[in-house]
């Protein structure tokens, strides 16, 4: 992730990070690389499956709470973890946001997978993505 740069946020019993990126699109995907590592941070994630990911919101912020969310609620889901992600489309218009791509992962293995901490929620509380100095940056908190 070196086009990309990442400071944590603590929080009682919650979790989160602010993030920049050079594009857009690299932000989404570098959002949900970052959520992989907070849940499991010492794990190497092998592309055995991939799994469709789609979203849609009002504006860039709520797109990419509910872009993480479908990420976070498959992988529970499925009992799968991710760790590779690509954005095949996103798109703004007046009627709101939409984004298509997909997770790269593999079913968990609690044997190979540290699992540091469970993502309950992706939440809205300070949630924001804005245009930052050339490039982009979101910030987002996690319920733990």
């Amino acid at each position: 992730m070196s086009d990309v740069t990442v400071d944590s946020i603590d929080h009682a019993g919650d979790a989160g990070f602010v993030l920049t990126a050079p594009t857009l699109t690299r932000l989404f995907t570098a959002c949900a690389e970052e959520m992989t590592r907070l849940a499991c941070p010492a794990g190497e994630v092998r592309r055995a499956l991939a799994r469709p990911i789609e979203a849609e919101g009002f504006d860039l912020t709520e797109l990419l709470v509910n872009w993480l969310s479908e990420i976070n609620g498959l992988a529970n889901a499925h009992r799968e973890l991710y760790g590779h992600f690509c954005v095949d489309d996103l798109s703004r218009a007046d009627r709101g946001c939409s984004i298509r791509g997909h997770a790269d992962g593999e079913p968990l293995d609690l044997a190979r997978h540290c699992v540091a901490r469970e993502i309950k929620a992706v939440t809205f509380h300070e949630a924001e993505v804005r245009e930052a100095d050339g490039g982009w940056s979101a910030r987002v908190i996690f319920d733990l």
